[in-house]
């Protein structure tokens, strides 16, 4: 690809990084402009590597988008992924607190939580939400389950998980206040 159509193909491709990163910055208050450029570091190795023999360009472009922003969310997080693993499986030693930033061996968890960050266990404050609210936010949150899984496995719709999620976001904000 000559450099000149190389450019233009990444700018006419940055709508994708674009929704993107907006899908992960509802899950919590990340930067939007942070996840846009980790998501066009991804955009660009992809157009690097795109063989249109292979298919649509977004079927290559996705993953590799997804991947990049998704590598530059656990650069942020103090835990190594066995650790992290270790936290969310219950055999680790580490202290079961919300969103305790940048203690190593302390688990962090989604920023949305940081509001009662080292005050409330996570346990008991999922503790206020129904079991199936419960069993949505622990699913996208904690096991990294996106919506679509989550709504197969309940019998319900992505958007309905996605209210659901909400309304418990807003619950647990009311318990801590």
């Amino acid at each position: 690809m000559v450099a000149g159509n190389r450019d233009q193909f990444i700018l006419d491709n940055l709508q994708l990084v674009y929704s993107i990163a907006y899908r992960f910055a509802h899950k919590g208050d990340l930067e939007l402009d942070d996840l846009i450029s980790a998501g066009t570091l991804g955009l660009i190795k992809a157009v690097d590597v795109y063989d249109p023999k292979r298919g649509a360009f977004t079927t290559c472009a996705y993953p590799r988008i997804v991947g990049a922003i998704q590598d530059w969310l656990r650069e942020l997080d103090p835990l190594s992924r066995r650790q992290r693993c270790e936290v969310r499986d219950g055999t680790s030693d580490a202290p079961r607190y919300v969103g305790v930033d940048g203690d190593v061996g302390m688990p962090s968890v989604p920023c949305c939580f940081d509001a009662v960050a080292a005050k409330i266990d996570a346990e008991m404050l999922l503790r206020v939400l129904p079991s199936r609210s419960r069993r949505c936010v622990v699913d996208y949150y904690w096991k990294d389950r996106n919506l679509w899984e989550i709504a197969e496995d309940m019998g319900l719709t992505e958007s309905r998980v996605s209210q659901i999620i909400s309304e418990a976001k807003i619950q647990m904000r009311r318990a801590v206040a």
